[in-house]
């Protein structure tokens, strides 16, 4: 996990949460995230990558096919 911190966010601030999905994921599941404020200005920006492992082994497994389905259906813009 990275995180970078440019300026304060204050209570009450409306704020602007991008969440970046470059790749769809195979075992690992890169996410970037920018946070803006009102004035458009970003005052936030991180990394973090996440990973798919089995319950019963605890090691790393392909993405289920659902979720890459999902991703796919998302990605081709064909969603609502």
């Amino acid at each position: 996990m990275k995180i970078n911190y440019f300026k304060s966010a204050y209570y009450d601030d409306l704020l602007t949460v991008r969440t970046i999905v470059e790749t769809i994921p195979k075992v690992k599941f890169p996410i970037k995230t920018e946070i803006y404020n009102e004035k458009g200005e970003l005052i936030n920006s991180g990394e973090t990558v996440l990973a798919f492992y089995s319950a019963i082994t605890n090691k790393p497994v392909a993405a289920p096919k659902f979720f890459i389905d999902e991703m796919m259906r998302i990605f081709s813009n064909d969603h609502p």
